[in-house]
């Protein structure tokens, strides 16, 4: 067992737990828009489209998370802490440990996607780069 599986926890399970993560995270910011919706905020108003743009973007992502791409995994932690660095410029919102516990996630997701896709390679016998052209 090396140091990263004994701290971090097995890449199977960070990846699990990060498209959860990314779940929950949809849930809810789908929160506002049902009471959005609930109180007539017209689909046209610039927030709820925001919104949806939101929950679209953060089920793909889950999405892809969840069918172990990597790309997915850095777009969500990017994407995640660009939305928190917005909210607390332009909305001057404040940092709390929610942020950082939802980006130590999807940091680790990140790492748990790389991890599987290099045992991945050792499984298919591919342990070296291919030549360079």
């Amino acid at each position: 067992m090396s140091f990263a599986d004994d701290f971090l926890g097995k890449p199977e399970t960070q990846v699990r737990s990060a498209w959860v993560t990314a779940i929950i995270s949809g849930v809810l910011t789908m929160l506002p828009v049902g009471a959005g919706m609930l109180f007539n905020l017209s689909p046209s108003n610039p927030i709820t489209q925001g919104l949806f743009l939101d929950l679209a973007l953060t089920f793909t992502l889950a999405y892809g998370i969840f069918r172990r791409s990597r790309f997915a995994a850095i777009m969500m932690l990017c994407y995640w802490v660009a939305g928190r660095v917005y909210l607390v410029l332009v909305h001057g919102d404040t940092v709390n440990a929610t942020w950082f516990l939802m980006a130590g996630i999807f940091a680790l997701r990140v790492h748990g996607t790389f991890a599987l896709h290099g045992e991945q390679k050792k499984i298919d016998g591919a342990e070296t780069a291919p030549p360079a052209i």
